[in-house]
C-alpha cells in the first residue's frame, strides 16, 4: 500500500463514513475506490478531485493529498524535480539581477556555512591577489558551488575594488541524482552557478561526474583550493582550516595541475552577453539535431502573430540594442523539418501586449510599438492559424516568468535561457547536461496539463476579448 493510498483510507475512516456511504453520496465508482485504498490502481485527477471534494477535510489535508497523489502518478524524482525546478524559475523572475541581488535559494540542509575566520582569511587572500596583479587575475577553484559566502566575497571586493577575477570554477555533478541522497542536487548546483552568472561576473564553471552528489572528501588532506598566479590556498574538507602557498616554484606546479583539472572537464554554463552573438548561438543549437523544444516566454511566439513579414517595417531599422530585419531573417529557416515544439505564454504577457503594443523578453529591446490596429489583426491571425495547431498554452498568473527572459528546453536535454534586463544588456546561456536538460524538458511538459494552465477554448475567448478592447482603442 503507497502513502497516498494509505492516507486516503485515513481520511475516509477519520470523516466517519466508509467506501460504500461515500460512493453513494458523491457518485463515484465503488470498484474504483475500493482499488484506490487498497493501493491496487491510481485513479485519474478528476476523480482525485470529486473524491477530495466529498471529504470533510481541510485544505491543508487536501493539499497533502494532492502531493501525495503527485509522488504517486509521476515518481518521487521528478516530482521533486519540478518542484525544484518552478522554485529555479520563481527566483529568476526576480526584477533586477546584480551583485547585491545574489542570494539563490537551496535546501538548508545542503547549505555550506563558512566560519567567520575562514572568511577573513577568504577575503585577504582574494584581495591581495588582485591588488598585486595589473590586469585581472586568474583564479582556479574547486570550492563547493552551495557555499554561498564565497561568491559574496568575490561580489563584495569587486564592488569595494572595481576590479575582477577571471574566475575559472570547478565542481562535481551527480551521476544519478535519483539514486543520491538528494534528488536535487544538480538542480540546487545550477540555482548556484547561475544566480551568480547572471551578476555578469567573468565566471566560466566546469563540471565532471561523480556518483554521489558531494565527494566524500572527508579522508582527504586539503581537498579545495584557490590558486592564482601568485599564490596558493588550501583549505580542510570542513573547510575550518587553510594554508598558505607562496613560493613560486610551488604555485607554478600547482597551476599547472589545476589547468589539467580544467582541461579535462566540460563546460556547465555557455555564456552570451552581445545580442547578435546570442541569435547566431541561439541558431547553430536549434539547426543543429534538434527534433522539438518546450519555450517559456511571456507573450506567444513573436513569429506566430505575424500574419504579414512587412509589419517589421513599421519598427526602426537600426537601433542601439538589435536590428528587428536581423532578427526576422535568424528566424526565417529556424527549425529544420520535421520540428515540433510547444509555447507556453502567460495570460499577462497577452495583456501587456496587447496595452502597450510592445514586445516583452528578449524582444523587449526592440524600440517598436504597434498601434491598436496591429495588434488586433495580429491576435485575430494567431487565433486562426497557431492556436488551432495545438503547440500553445497560455499560463495562469504566477510568479514563474518575468517580462524579459525567455527559456528553452530542446529535445537533446539541453536548455537555452535568455535575459534583458533593465538597462537592456542582454545575457544568454545554454546548458548540455542531460540529468538537468531532462528535468527541464519534463516540467515545461508537463504545464499543459497543470492547473495553471488554461484550456484551448478559455484561451480563445480571453484573447476574443482582448482583440474587442483593441477595437475600441483609437488607432
Amino acid at each position: 500500500m503507497s502513502d497516498f493510498s494509505e492516507k486516503c483510507r485515513q481520511y475516509i475512516e477519520d470523516t466517519g463514513t466508509n467506501i460504500y456511504q461515500l460512493s453513494k453520496i458523491s457518485g463515484l465508482d465503488r470498484t474504483s475506490l475500493q482499488r484506490m485504498v487498497t493501493g491496487k490502481r491510481l485513479p485519474g485527477p478528476e476523480f482525485i478531485s470529486q473524491f477530495c471534494l466529498y471529504l470533510r477535510i481541510n485544505p491543508q489535508q487536501r493539499q497533502e493529498l494532492i502531493e501525495l497523489y503527485e509522488l504517486e502518478r509521476i515518481g518521487k524524482p521528478a516530482y521533486y524535480n519540478r518542484k525544484y525546478i518552478q522554485n529555479i524559475l520563481e527566483n529568476l523572475a526576480a526584477p533586477d539581477f546584480s551583485a547585491l541581488s545574489y542570494s539563490p535559494v537551496i535546501s538548508a540542509k545542503h547549505q555550506i556555512q563558512l566560519s567567520f575566520a575562514i572568511e577573513e582569511k577568504l577575503q585577504h587572500f582574494l584581495e591581495h591577489s588582485l591588488l598585486r596583479s595589473e590586469n585581472a587575475p586568474v583564479l582556479l577553484t574547486n570550492f563547493p558551488p552551495d557555499c554561498i559566502s564565497f561568491f559574496r566575497i568575490i561580489l563584495h571586493l569587486s564592488e569595494k575594488l572595481g576590479r575582477k577575477f577571471d574566475l575559472k570554477h570547478l565542481f562535481c555533478l551527480c551521476q544519478n541524482p535519483e539514486k543520491s541522497e538528494n534528488v536535487n542536487s544538480n538542480l540546487e548546483l545550477l540555482q548556484c552557478t547561475l544566480a551568480f552568472a547572471l551578476t555578469r561576473y567573468p565566471y566560466q564553471p566546469f563540471f565532471y561526474y561523480s556518483k554521489e552528489a558531494h565527494i566524500d572528501t572527508s579522508a582527504l588532506l586539503y581537498p579545495y583550493y584557490l590558486v592564482t598566479e601568485s599564490s596558493v590556498l588550501l583549505l580542510t574538507a570542513d573547510l575550518k582550516s587553510s594554508i598558505l602557498l607562496d613560493k613560486a616554484d610551488v604555485v607554478e606546479q600547482y597551476l599547472r595541475e589545476a589547468e589539467k583539472q580544467f582541461q579535462s572537464a566540460a563546460p556547465f554554463l555557455f555564456m552570451r552577453r552581445e545580442p547578435e552573438e546570442i541569435l547566431n548561438f541561439y541558431g547553430e543549437i536549434t539547426m543543429a539535431k534538434q527534433t522539438s523544444s518546450r519555450v517559456l516566454e511571456s507573450q506567444p511566439c513573436v513569429f506566430s502573430m505575424l500574419y504579414d513579414p512587412d509589419v517589421w517595417a513599421s519598427s526602426p531599422e537600426n537601433t542601439d540594442f538589435i536590428d528587428p530585419k536581423m532578427l526576422k531573417d535568424s528566424f526565417k529557416n529556424r527549425f529544420p523539418a520535421p520540428y515540433t515544439f510547444h509555447n507556453y505564454f502567460t495570460l499577462s504577457g497577452l495583456e501587456r501586449f496587447c496595452q502597450t503594443g510592445r514586445f516583452a523578453g528578449p524582444y523587449a529591446c526592440i524600440p517598436v510599438e504597434f498601434s491598436p490596429l496591429v495588434r488586433q489583426k495580429m491576435l485575430e491571425y494567431f487565433l486562426e492559424t497557431s492556436l488551432e495547431t495545438g503547440e500553445y498554452t497560455m499560463l495562469k498568473p504566477s510568479p514563474l516568468l518575468t517580462d524579459r527572459a525567455y527559456y528553452e528546453a530542446f529535445s537533446d536535454y539541453s536548455i537555452f535561457l535568455c535575459f534583458l534586463d533593465s538597462q537592456n544588456k542582454f545575457l544568454g546561456f545554454y546548458i548540455s547536461e542531460s540529468y538537468i536538460g531532462q528535468a527541464f524538458f519534463d516540467y515545461f511538459s508537463s504545464l499543459e496539463n497543470s492547473s495553471i494552465a488554461y484550456s484551448r477554448e478559455e484561451t480563445r475567448q480571453i484573447i476574443q476579448k482582448q482583440i474587442q478592447i483593441l477595437k475600441e482603442m483609437p488607432d
